[in-house]
Parts: structure tokens; sequence; C-alpha cells
């Protein structure tokens, strides 16, 4: 209740007969509660997470997710998110109380750990912050293409091994036209310096990178290489079929030719006609 006097001492309200003045009634209420954050994710991919600890973001989109809600008299104004090296999160939308927006993890991106911190006030300005989530990047990859001797085939599974940091192998199954397909690998170790690739049906190649710089780089296996096996460059040729693994083309290759010419057995199609 209000009562006012002026200096003269008239008084307009009664603070001891509140009764006698309902219009000078008022109900007030005081909201001191910030926004609650949590439940933050980052992905690529649906339910791929690429906080740290979970997996590595690659380049690309990352999309991020976080709920927030306000339990005070005050609206809940949109919450902002930022990656550390990253940028801001560009605002999807909501559903419910899970904000969505999305980043951009670029050539230039630094390797390692980027912090998410998330803001969120309401519109008397209680805030809140959280930054307890990080997003581990490795944006190092390899782009090039693969030929396979006298290939006609749409489909082969290629192995591929990056040698001259800490070694590690990708296994992807390509398309090829005309014998030629093109990969990208991501998540490459640093320091990389040496390509090789390899089929169940063909000798392995191997080259050197192309360092591009910002941890990118490519490579070929096109055309005529060079030296004894395993090959310096070029094309993977045809001929090792043994389950060996021998990369090598000897008496064994030619007995699973024997026993499977004339089939349609997969063994031994080394051109892919089936």
């Amino acid at each position: 209740y209000i009562e006012v006097e002026d200096m003269a001492g008239n008084k307009w309200g009664d603070m001891m007969d509140p009764g006698a003045h309902p219009e000078m009634k008022y109900d007030w209420t005081f909201d001191n509660t910030a926004p609650v954050i949590s439940n933050i994710k980052a992905e690529q991919g649906v339910g791929n997470s690429v906080l740290c600890g979970d997996n590595i973001a690659l380049q690309g989109i990352v999309d991020i997710y976080v709920d927030a809600v306000d339990s005070g008299c005050s609206p809940l104004q949109q919450p902002t998110v930022t990656v550390a090296g990253i940028g801001a999160g560009a605002y999807q939308g909501v559903s419910g109380d899970t904000y969505h927006y999305q980043v951009t993890v670029l050539s230039t991106t630094a390797n390692g750990s980027h912090t998410i911190t998330v803001n969120a006030q309401d519109g008397l300005g209680n805030a809140s912050s959280d930054n307890s989530e990080t997003i581990c990047v490795n944006k190092n990859q390899i782009t090039g293409s693969v030929e396979l001797e006298l290939f006609v085939g749409t489909s082969r599974n290629v192995t591929f091994w990056a040698t001259g940091g800490t070694p590690k192998s990708w296994t992807q199954t390509l398309s090829f036209a005309g014998g030629v397909a093109t990969f990208t690998l991501t998540d490459v170790p640093d320091s990389s310096t040496h390509l090789s690739a390899k089929t169940a049906w063909n000798l392995r190649s191997k080259v050197a990178l192309t360092d591009l710089g910002n941890g990118q780089a490519t490579a070929g296996f096109t055309g005529v290489g060079g030296g004894a096996y395993p090959m310096v460059g070029g094309m993977l040729l045809g001929g090792d079929i043994d389950i060996s693994g021998s990369n090598g083309i000897n008496i064994l290759d030619y007995s699973v030719l024997k026993v499977n010419w004339g089939t349609t057995n997969a063994v031994a199609d080394i051109n892919g006609d089936g």
C-alpha cells in the first residue's frame, strides 16, 4: 500500500487502514532467479558426439545443442553460444527447452580442444554462463585419387596407410569410374609424410604427400609408377590375389587364379568385371 503526503501534511492513502483506498493496492513480484543451462551436446552426424573424450571433430559443420530454462517470472532470452577458436554459433532454432546452433571447423582451425561457452539471461538481466564442455578437433586430412590397373568395376575396398608420424590406416569403399576413384582421409596424424594404398587384388603403391599447409595434403595413385614393390607412385597394379598378403605376384597368386579360372568368384576378379 502507498500513502502520499505533501509538505502541508495533506495525505492520500492510509497505511493504517488499507481497505479505505483499495485502488492504492499494488502487487510486487521479485525475480532474481538466473536461467539454468544444462545438457550441452556437440555432434557431427546424428548421435556422433564430438565433445572431448567422445570423438574427434573433423572439418565441417558441428551441431551444438543446449538446454536452457528460467523458473522466474521474466521470460528467457535466446541464449548465445561461442566456441573458442572457432566462432559464434549460428542459431538454428529451438525445440522445447533445447536450443540448436552450428559452427564450422575449417582447414585453418587449430587442432586441439575448443571451449564451448553458453550464456543465457532473462528479461530482467538475471544471467548464467556455462563453459564446462569442449570440442576436440583434428582438421588434418588427405585428399587424392587412386587408379586400379585395367579395372572396369564400380566399387572396391581400398586400404590406406599414413606413415611418417603416428602410423594410421583407413579402409574405404570407393566408387570407381574409368578405373579411378577419389578419396578423403580424415583425422590424419600430425607429421604424416607418406601414404600407401592397396586392395585385395592389387599391389601396394606408396607416395610422398604433397603438403598444402594447415594439416592438409594431397596424394595421387594414378598413371605409371616406378621402382620395385611396393610401387613408388602410380596406379595399383593387379594380380596380388593370394590370401597371404605378400604384396607380390608369385606361384600362390597363379594357383588362386588357376583354381578360379572361368568362374565368377570374387577372389580372382582382378579387373572387377564379375
